[in-house]
């Protein structure tokens, strides 16, 4: 079995160590065993115990490194560059606290600890990294076992000084102070041969005989078979160009499946943009259908408001004719009561009158006659009983001719509102059959 360590600036989170985010939808952690973690601030004063790990680290900068910040932003004012002027909140976060991690096996090697007994490994190697290296302050560090394998979380800052002999956060600054030397004196320092791998390196080994003198066991420390015999330097050199290859390899991958991508998305974009024409095709028949369907229905229209018209103006003649007959009875009546002995009497005078050129009998019997066809006339005249009977069917009439206008108005907004094509055609179909025989009706009444 093995134990890690490892360092890092840029990563690591305040939040995610002392579990103040919503990690309910956090896949990698087991809310169960939540409560088991354990969570240290270091520092004496009890108001601080109560803080955030994000909190407390802005505490201890500000009570550490305020005048540094102060100093860093009067010389940008007097450089005339007051945009660099900065606060404590913002300079946190280019100077973030360096992230430790500590872990005892692997997933695979389904270690079990108890956050009590890890906590105390740690504190005992924390002790030996104090008495040897002062100038790391460690500001809060986190025991978690509700994660796949148990470990640990240290956020910690390295000490230095600035030309003012004010602390400040400065890693390379700190281990220059101290001396702590490179990896290979006779190389520059660089990359690959720098004073924070000769730190690293000897934490890392007080850390795995803490761990093995803790636990009474002996680590798996063996190289593998590829950088036996590499210096530390070469080692690092060869665990970067390995990682780089790696990188080369991953993004080649990438490549192709973008590649892939590509063409999958050109490909959608072809069966979208046939799905287009099609649909705008069905699109354009279905208009064109659908103006034959409401010009055939206006043609339609256009008839039967034609024939309604037609049959309406016969109807209008045939109540002019009844209003014409009307008026002559009115008249008829207005002269007075006909009486036949006076018209003959009348007729008689008239007929004496002219004697002298025609025969008399002969004047009397087409008096006679005519006495008889005004009779038949008076006779076949309707009384006014039957001309106000007549006026009210005409009106009556005149409401159902009416109630036939307002049926096809109906008909019209329903074709305007629904546009319900087919049905249309049947209503219409339909109305103008019955509009048909309720206007032949009318006119046998009419007629009788």
């Amino acid at each position: 079995m093995k134990a890690s360590f490892h360092s890092s600036s840029k990563k690591g989170s305040g939040k995610h160590n002392d579990r103040t985010f919503d990690y309910a939808s956090a896949l990698n952690i087991d809310e169960s065993r939540t409560p088991e973690n354990i969570y240290h601030i270091c520092s004496k004063d009890p108001d601080c115990k109560e803080m955030t790990f994000e909190d407390y680290e802005l505490h201890f900068y500000k009570k550490h490194f305020q005048k540094a910040l102060d100093l860093q932003n009067e010389k940008a004012v007097k450089g005339r560059h007051p945009e660099r002027v900065r606060e404590m909140e913002d300079w946190l976060k280019t100077k973030k606290p360096q992230e430790n991690i500590y872990q005892i096996g692997k997933e695979k090697d389904r270690f079990e600890i108890s956050a009590e007994k890890l906590e105390k490994i740690y504190l005992s190697y924390r002790k030996k990294v104090r008495e040897k290296y002062p100038f790391i302050k460690i500001l809060d560090y986190a025991v978690h076992v509700d994660e796949t394998t148990p470990h640990i979380h240290e956020r910690r800052v390295f000490l230095a000084h600035d030309s003012e002999g004010n602390e400040t956060p400065n890693m390379n600054l700190c281990l220059k102070e101290n001396n702590i030397s490179l990896p290979d004196p006779t190389l520059p320092e660089d990359k690959f041969n720098n004073r924070l791998m000769t730190l690293t390196a000897d934490l890392r080994e007080i850390w795995l005989q803490t761990v093995e003198m803790e636990l009474g066991i002996k680590l798996d420390r063996e190289l593998s078979p590829e950088t036996q015999g590499f210096t530390t330097t070469q080692r690092q050199k060869h665990v970067i160009a390995k990682q780089l290859e790696e990188a080369e390899q991953k993004l080649e991958e990438a490549n192709l499946k973008l590649a892939e991508a590509d063409r999958k998305v050109e490909r959608i974009k072809e069966e979208v943009k046939e799905e287009i024409d099609k649909i705008q095709a069905e699109y354009k028949a279905e208009v064109e259908r659908f103006d034959g369907v409401k010009s055939a229905i206006a043609e339609e229209e256009k008839a039967l408001n034609q024939e309604a018209a037609d049959k309406l103006a016969v109807l209008k003649e045939r109540v002019d004719r009844i209003d014409g007959k009307t008026l002559e009875i009115d008249k008829i009546e207005s002269a007075g009561v006909f009486n036949l002995k006076d018209l003959k009497k009348t007729a008689a005078e008239g007929v004496l009158s002219i004697m002298e050129d025609e025969d008399a009998q002969t004047l009397l019997e087409k008096a006679e006659k005519r006495n008889e066809e005004l009779e038949k006339q008076l006779a076949s005249a309707p009384s006014r009983d039957q001309l106000e009977t007549m006026n009210y069917k005409i009106k009556a009439q005149n409401q159902e001719i009416e109630g036939l206008k307002k049926d096809i108005a109906v008909r019209d907004e329903f074709i305007k509102r629904e546009g319900l094509i087919v049905k249309f055609k049947d209503f219409c179909q339909e109305f103008g059959y019955k509009l048909k025989i309720k206007i032949e009706e009318i006119t046998h009444k009419m007629h009788i």
